[in-house]
């Protein structure tokens, strides 16, 4: 006996904005944590309370456009856990992200891409 063939994997619209640029532009800036003076950072895209539009699922990380710049130590230390991280050194990573995406000289033709 044969078994039917198996469906098709349904297509899911993934509407996170990608930018390779503006993550490369907010990794040119100082880490954000208060008194950190590393010279090297990274864009690291924030976890929790990013609205659900901008995420592809609960194990994905959210768009491009919800990152802000933090020193190797500071996004290992962020990666342990956002929220105890975020109370620790008093910093909203939400309006951080924000503030650095409405400021991005790539968030035009990055919103032009999306979806």
């Amino acid at each position: 006996m044969t078994l039917p063939r198996m469906l098709p994997k349904p297509k899911r619209r993934d509407n996170r904005i990608r930018s390779q640029a503006h993550r490369t532009w907010v990794a040119k800036h100082r880490c954000c944590v208060p008194g950190c003076n590393a010279t090297y950072c990274v864009a690291s895209h924030v976890k929790v309370g990013v609205p659900q539009r901008d995420c592809a699922g609960q194990s994905l990380k959210s768009g491009d456009n919800w990152v802000w710049s933090l020193c190797d130590p500071h996004h290992e230390e962020y990666d342990a856990g956002q929220e105890k991280f975020c109370t620790r050194y008093r910093i909203d990573a939400l309006t951080l992200a924000a503030e650095f995406w409405q400021r991005s000289p790539h968030r035009r033709a990055a919103e032009g891409r999306r979806g």
